[in-house]
């Protein structure tokens, strides 16, 4: 079972970019880069009608939920040719996981200096 941010969920504007949040969370728990065939991830996981002509019509209509997905800081931002592969006439996608930034932790931050107690004197 893992972990959904509900408040992220809520705030997508793109119902594809919610699917592919739920899609993609699933496996990068596995693994943080991830490269799938690119009409049956779009149709089949993501739910995007299978009447779309070739890779370049599927890209477009994935394009603004990636958008929003890197935006929210769950996708690392790639560039167009290293998102959609093309060998031959097979298309792929590629989506890479962004790395959380850093949060210190307890153990992580420095301890605070103790102020060393010295007994005053009285006379």
């Amino acid at each position: 079972m893992r972990n959904i941010d509900f408040q992220l969920c809520m705030s997508l504007k793109h119902p594809t970019a919610l699917r592919m949040y739920r899609f993609l969370g699933k496996r990068f728990y596995v693994k943080p880069d991830w490269t799938f065939e690119l009409k049956p991830f779009a149709c089949k996981y993501i739910g995007i009608g299978d009447n779309y002509e070739g890779g370049t019509q599927i890209a477009r209509k994935l394009r603004p939920a990636i958008e929003e997905l890197e935006s929210v800081g769950f996708l690392e931002p790639l560039d167009e040719k290293e998102r959609f592969l093309k060998k031959g006439r097979e298309w792929s996608i590629r989506l890479v996981q962004k790395t959380p930034a850093l949060t210190p932790t307890l153990a992580m931050m420095p301890k605070p200096v103790m102020a060393t107690h010295r007994p005053s004197s009285r006379n």
